[in-house]
């Protein structure tokens, strides 16, 4: 399956999110989210590895790529949890669902 997360994040007037000036793409609210320790999830060595194996995936991305269903409902899942609704919406938005 198909994802393009190398966009700009608007907000829902259509005005670009900005941070220090720059707009924010959307790939760095997916990465630094893949990113977050939840001490109280007990993250095993492994899941830690899958989740950044994924973050350096998406951050790797120029353009659309190609995502397995797992990493797509893996992405959705973390960005569900600590993901803003802007963030959720546009990240749900760039997977198709």
């Amino acid at each position: 399956m198909k994802a393009n997360f190398n966009t700009v994040i608007l907000d829902l007037d259509g005005t670009p999110i900005k941070e220090g000036g720059k707009p924010v793409i959307l790939k760095s609210a997916v990465v630094n989210i893949l990113m977050l320790t939840d001490p109280k999830a007990e993250e095993t060595g492994e899941q830690k590895l899958k989740l950044f194996n994924l973050a350096n995936k998406v951050m790797q991305s120029d353009a659309e790529e190609d995502y397995s269903a797992e990493d797509l409902a893996l992405i959705k899942e973390r960005v569900g949890k600590y993901g803003t609704s802007l963030v959720v919406g546009r990240v749900y938005a760039a997977i198709g669902g």
